[in-house]
């Protein structure tokens, strides 16, 4: 059944190595979900189905249309929109005389979103974002964008997993996909804790042992750990995760430095989880030439409270070895909170009470 998604680590094994097509191209190719979607949302390929498919997709997207048929047009662009989308739907009117509608759909799996340019365009019609992988859990202000609508892999799955049975095989086959993708959020955590016992973590072993459940990378299985740690502790809710480049982050809020560390308001710290290491981040005005010269006191400060002995019941803090900006950003101190089992209440409190520490001494205003 394409619409029972893997309940455990051996069940998403065994589907992941069950030669379904859509993961010999590649689950985390967003060239292979348009290439299935051109196929699934067109009336002319998917001849039974596409037009009931398109409308839940509409539906879920709060976009209300009458059309009899749809032609999905990728790699294009729309009356309104001068940048190239993924996919745009051409829905055929059911009444004659009426024009064609255009539905611009852009898709997303483990990047980010598009460029600030390509999001207004979308957003001068209405618009769809599929978010298909780990990017359903990056955070980022869609309310900014008024018409365009995201819908995630799991809420797809819920629309059109009726469908499977009945449908073509190439739809069959990317529904199970879609499937064993949100198994991979659903078990993060546990394939995690099976990992970690393992002597080298990080190392190659770990990263095909990832593979052989689908995961593209180490990155990938973080932003689920993330999402699943934060909606399970209540004080981590409003921490945002993002792409940090080279490393998946989860970031609390930031404040500003302390008035006697003598910079400037725009200077702001906050802790960031990085691979499950929690790191106190300094954080600086873009373009602002600043030096860490004056801040060399007060960071050394920060290295001590972190290991004062009276705080034995917090792991040990070690200095950031870095002595330059990395862009914007400067790591000031970390702490390594990776444990065999990454017990999530047990993360949360020692982090909890990291901060607390902090917060108590003044040090951070």
């Amino acid at each position: 059944m394409c619409d029972l998604i893997p309940k455990t680590l051996n069940d998403l094994k065994r589907a992941h190595e069950s030669c379904n097509p859509v993961v010999i191209a590649g689950y985390s190719r967003e060239s292979t979900h348009k290439g299935y979607l051109s196929w699934i949302l067109d009336s002319r390929r998917n001849k039974a189905n596409a037009t009931n498919i398109t409308r839940k997709l509409l539906n879920a997207a709060e976009i209300d249309i009458d059309f009899k048929s749809v032609h999905v047009a990728p790699e294009a662009k729309t009356k309104t929109c001068n940048s190239k989308i993924d996919l745009v739907l051409r829905l055929d009117p059911s009444a004659k005389g009426e024009c064609s509608e255009e539905i611009p759909v852009e898709l997303k799996v483990e990047s980010g979103p598009s460029g600030n340019k390509q999001l207004q365009n979308l957003n001068n019609q209405p618009s769809i974002v599929l978010l298909l992988g780990s990017s359903s859990t990056r955070d980022f202000d869609w309310e900014r964008y008024s018409n365009i609508k995201v819908v995630r892999h799991s809420q797809l799955l819920e629309l059109w997993k009726t469908f499977c049975n009945a449908g073509p095989l190439f739809l069959c086959h990317w529904l199970e996909s879609v499937a064993m993708e949100v198994a991979r959020k659903r078990l993060a955590h546990e394939l995690y804790q099976r990992i970690i016992e393992k002597p080298t973590p990080r190392g190659q072993a770990t990263l095909d042992e990832l593979h052989s459940y689908g995961f593209c990378s180490d990155k990938h299985l973080w932003y689920y750990i993330y999402d699943a740690f934060r909606n399970v502790q209540e004080p981590f809710k409003k921490w945002q995760i993002a792409d940090g480049s080279y490393n998946p982050v989860l970031s609390g809020p930031s404040k500003s430095l302390p008035l006697e560390t003598g910079v400037q308001e725009a200077y702001k710290w906050y802790f960031e989880f990085n691979y499950g290491v929690l790191r106190l981040k300094l954080s600086k005005p873009e373009g602002d030439p600043y030096t860490l010269e004056k801040l060399k006191d007060w960071r050394k400060r920060l290295v001590e409270q972190a290991n004062d002995p009276s705080n034995e019941k917090l792991p040990a803090a070690k200095p950031s070895s870095y002595n330059k900006w990395s862009k914007k950003w400067l790591t000031m101190v970390k702490w390594d909170l990776r444990n065999p089992s990454m017990d999530f209440e047990r993360t949360a409190e020692t982090t909890s009470n990291i901060i607390d520490r902090y917060q108590q001494s003044r040090m951070m205003g």
